[in-house]
């Protein structure tokens, strides 16, 4: 039970946020994606108290909040009940390296609130997955840290068989490979193959998150550090497959 609390916890929950001008000027009444996110980056991480209940009983006990002003883009998390919606009858596949993994973690968490991460050592570098058995989905892991993992892994799904897909890799290739050329390379090969044109999907690539250089340990410093990875984003902008992904998460906006 206090894993699972924990779990929660760490999802950062979205505090409803009411306009301050009319949205009725927007098609639909939404603002453009550019207008909220000119909002949400400069909102600020507020650190709050740990609940009474869990002082004592975890280990570690952090909760931050994204807090913004109030503005033009009405955002908030929907309810677990309104993502089992959004995914009924439906499959998701999550293809990468440890980032993936987490946002695959973070997502179950979000839409069924007794979900329970597996952090025991033999899932760590292995598939997983995640049924769901209210709204008849599927949430898939599929363990993928190179990008030539991730091509292997896109062929031999079918057309048609996932409605969502969300994939990234870089942080391997950069550390083990050391070939930004390779990278590329692998990159627009999976695209010349239509491979992921020809799913049937809506398609999600994760670029590599901000890294904390200070955190690194020394065999990681000289080729997995931050300006490494700005590389490796770029190289995926410049490549054939990025016009193939139908939305790219920039780790600029979103943390």
């Amino acid at each position: 039970p206090p894993v699972d609390a924990h779990r929660r916890l760490a999802v950062a929950k979205w505090p409803d946020a009411k306009p301050v001008v009319s949205t009725t000027k927007y098609i639909g009444g939404v603002p453009p994606v550019e207008v909220c996110y000119q909002h949400l980056v400069k909102g600020r991480w507020e650190t709050q108290p740990c609940p009474s209940e869990m002082v004592g009983a975890n280990a570690m006990c952090h909760v931050d909040l994204w807090k913004w002003d109030p503005s033009a883009c009405p955002i908030k998390i929907k309810s677990s009940k309104d993502l089992q919606g959004l995914i009924r009858n439906r499959k998701v596949a999550f293809i990468g390296d440890s980032m993936v993994r987490n946002v695959y973690h973070a997502m179950n968490a979000i839409i069924d609130d007794t979900y329970i991460e597996d952090t025991s050592t033999e899932h760590k570098h292995a598939n997983q997955n995640f049924p769901i058995v209210s709204s008849n989905s599927t949430i898939d892991y599929f363990w993928a840290p190179y990008v030539k993992d991730v091509a292997t892994i896109l062929e031999k799904f079918s057309p048609g068989e996932y409605k969502l897909i969300v994939v990234g890799a870089a942080a391997f290739d950069a550390l083990n490979k050391k070939d930004i050329g390779a990278y590329l390379s692998g990159l627009n090969k999976l695209a010349g193959a239509n491979t992921v044109s020809n799913l049937g999907a809506f398609t999600i690539w994760l670029q590599p998150t901000t890294i904390q250089d200070s955190r690194l340990p020394p065999f990681k410093l000289e080729y997995m550090n931050e300006t490494s990875m700005e590389l490796y984003r770029n190289t995926f902008l410049s490549s054939d497959l990025k016009d193939q992904i139908s939305f790219t998460l920039n780790p600029k906006l979103v943390t």
